[in-house]
């Protein structure tokens, strides 16, 4: 091989390292673009809601399945719940009367009595047993009799996408409205924008944990 063949190759050599080192950076510098910029914002998916078939405060039977297409936002409580108690019907009724309109609030009785009033939401119960699993062990909360007659349980609210799983949790007596409202205009927006190609920028914003600061 001539001089004039090497140095010709060598070029040319050095011209595909190049473009193999930029088509190997281009992945790295898109995700850290993501990462940092996070041009789509998620709400984590925490797991899946508990199935469930309880009655509501008309007798009708109310089931997990009710809740499908529909989001919800679970709260807990019973109908002697007073001060200290941390959600009473009154403080819940007022929070129903300012939810966004796509959002409905269930209420899971933690006492076998049903309401006097019923009120206007979906108030549902059950079988102590079931109650106990379903708020205990697919809810993750904690809560139990107390002597006094009351029932002392960890105050949280659950926000639950159209799909059955868990989204968000407000470890509060009192969510923030605004809050909600902010976590529910994430979930239409990524029920509305996660089809075709958009499903693949959703899924990006999913596994690099994309979610609200």
């Amino acid at each position: 091989m001539t001089a004039s063949a090497v140095s010709t190759a060598a070029p040319k050599e050095r011209r595909s390292l190049w473009w193999l080192y930029v088509l190997l950076a281009l992945p790295v510098l898109g995700i850290t673009w993501f990462v940092v910029w996070r041009p789509i914002t998620v709400l984590p998916r925490i797991t899946l809601a508990p199935g469930y078939a309880f009655q509501d405060q008309d007798g009708a039977l109310y089931t997990s399945e009710n809740r499908r297409g529909r989001l919800t936002l679970y709260s807990f409580s019973y109908e002697s719940c007073a001060a200290p108690c941390p959600q009473s019907l009154e403080s819940l009724a007022d929070l129903a009367a300012g939810l966004p309109e796509q959002l409905d609030l269930v209420t899971i009785n933690l006492a076998p009595e049903m309401p006097a009033a019923a009120p206007g939401w979906a108030f549902l119960t059950g079988e102590e047993i079931f109650v106990k699993k379903v708020v205990g062990s697919g809810f993750d909360m904690y809560y139990r009799p107390e002597e006094t007659g009351q029932i002392y349980f960890e105050p949280r609210f659950v926000l639950v996408d159209k799909l059955g799983l868990i989204r968000a949790y407000y470890l509060t007596n009192e969510p923030d409205l605004e809050l909600i409202q902010r976590d529910v205009v994430f979930l239409l927006d990524e029920e509305q924008n996660s089809q075709g190609v958009g499903a693949i920028g959703y899924e990006a914003a999913h596994l690099f944990l994309c979610y609200p600061r």
